[in-house]
C-alpha cells in the first residue's frame, strides 16, 4: 500500500516538473534530463513512471485542465437551483488560482500550439475543447435559447482560450481577477437571464 502512495507522489512530483519546465524552458528544450532536475529525481525514474518524454508531457497537459470539473460543480453547489449563476460559476473556475498562473497558462499554450502536429496532444486538446464546450453550454442553459446554446458555448470557449492565450504572451495578464474581468466584458453583451418560451 505504501508503496503504490510513494508511486502515485513520484508521479505527480514529474507531471507538475514537466509543466514548470514546458512554461519555463518551452517543449523542445524540457527533456527528461531538464524534467529529472527540476523534480530533483534521477532521469531514469522519469523513464520508469511514463515510459517517454511524450507520455509524461501528456499527462502534465492533461493535469493542468484536470481539476476544472471539480471546481465547476463546487461552484455550482452553493446555488444549484439558481441558472444565473452558471456563467459566472464557469468564469470563477476557468480563472481559479488552483488551476489559473503564469505557469499553467504558458504551458498550457505551449502544449496547444503544437496540437495540430502531435497526436497525443491533440487527443488531449480535442477532449477538453469538448468537454468546455459541453458545460459552457450547461452554463447557458436558461440564458439563451437551446438552438443558439451551442454556437454561443463555442464562443465562451474560445473567449476563455484566448484569454489563457494571452495570459501566457504578455506579461501580467495571468492575474486572476483580471482575467474573469475580460471575460466579463467579453460576454457583458450576452442576452440577460429570462426564462426561454419553447412555446
Amino acid at each position: 500500500m505504501g508503496r503504490i502512495r510513494l508511486d502515485d507522489i513520484r508521479k505527480q512530483e514529474l507531471i507538475d516538473a514537466a509543466i514548470r519546465a514546458v512554461a519555463s524552458h518551452g517543449l523542445e528544450k524540457a527533456t527528461v534530463a531538464v524534467i529529472g532536475r527540476e523534480a530533483d529525481i534521477s532521469p531514469g525514474i522519469v523513464h520508469h513512471y511514463f515510459g517517454d518524454k511524450t507520455t509524461l508531457l501528456e499527462s502534465a497537459m492533461r493535469a493542468i485542465r484536470a481539476p476544472f470539473s471539480g471546481l465547476y460543480a463546487e461552484n455550482i453547489a452553493k446555488q444549484p437551483e439558481n441558472p444565473a449563476i452558471r456563467l459566472p460559476a464557469l468564469i470563477d473556475t476557468c480563472f481559479d488560482p488552483a488551476v489559473f498562473s503564469p505557469v499553467t497558462a504558458s504551458a498550457w499554450t505551449a502544449f496547444v500550439a503544437v496540437s495540430p502536429h502531435v497526436p497525443a496532444f491533440g487527443r488531449v486538446r480535442s477532449l477538453q475543447r469538448r468537454r468546455m464546450v459541453s458545460t459552457a453550454s450547461h452554463a447557458l442553459r436558461g440564458r439563451v435559447e437551446d438552438r443558439y446554446r451551442l454556437w454561443y458555448a463555442d464562443a465562451v470557449t474560445t473567449a476563455i482560450d484566448g484569454v489563457w492565450f494571452n495570459a501566457a504572451t504578455v506579461e501580467g495578464a495571468a492575474d486572476c481577477d483580471r482575467a474573469r474581468t475580460y471575460l466579463e466584458m467579453v460576454l457583458a453583451g450576452f442576452p440577460p437571464i429570462q426564462e426561454v418560451n419553447h412555446g
